[in-house]
């Protein structure tokens, strides 16, 4: 899918330094693996639809401090790309801390109790950074576990390789464009 949607910083400063973070409780200084995860608001365009934009553009404001407020961790870093979806990207050393992680960040914003809305909850897609040729592909294959959670009951997390790995998704050669802007 591509996708040509700047992404704004929500948190944190440039990589550069985010091996200068203080420490915190939860930090792990073995954690030498990124993971990028794309987060998506299950659904938000019928809050849009039924409430109105001023109430959606709230309900993105208040997911975005429910995941930079004690779920993440001091060096992990949070953007918001497009509309109602965000990219986090995060250090963990495999990819059951990482799940673990998003499993966290997906159950403190679907326990929240929005004004007017019982709940929102969250699809959320993550892969590795390690293999991939360009941002787009890393994006790409953080999209493609996302689109599977979307479209299998949403409100759900979803590791890429994970789904190769159990034949769910097949891995394709992803075509390299460097069409994505990370300021």
């Amino acid at each position: 899918m591509k996708r040509s949607t700047k992404i704004l910083v929500k948190r944190a400063g440039d990589l550069s330094d985010i091996n200068t973070v203080p420490n915190d409780a939860r930090r792990r200084s073995y954690a030498i693996k990124y993971w990028l995860g794309l987060v998506d608001i299950d659904h938000f365009k019928a809050i849009n639809d039924t409430y109105g934009h001023l109430y959606g553009d709230e309900v993105i404001i208040l997911a975005a401090r429910l995941m930079t407020s004690g779920v993440m961790r001091e060096d992990d870093i949070v953007f918001r790309y497009g509309g109602e979806e965000f990219v986090v990207l995060l250090r963990a050393p495999d990819e059951a801390n990482a799940m673990r992680t998003f499993e966290r960040l997906r159950q403190t914003i679907g326990a929240h109790r929005f004004p007017q809305l019982d709940q929102v909850t969250v699809s959320i897609g993550f892969v590795e950074v390690a293999h991939q040729q360009s941002p787009s592909d890393v994006i790409g294959e953080a999209d493609e576990a996302l689109y599977y959670a979307k479209h299998h009951g949403r409100n759900q997390v979803h590791a890429f390789e994970q789904l190769v790995r159990e034949g769910k998704i097949k891995q394709s050669p992803l075509v390299t464009s460097n069409d994505v802007e990370l300021f």
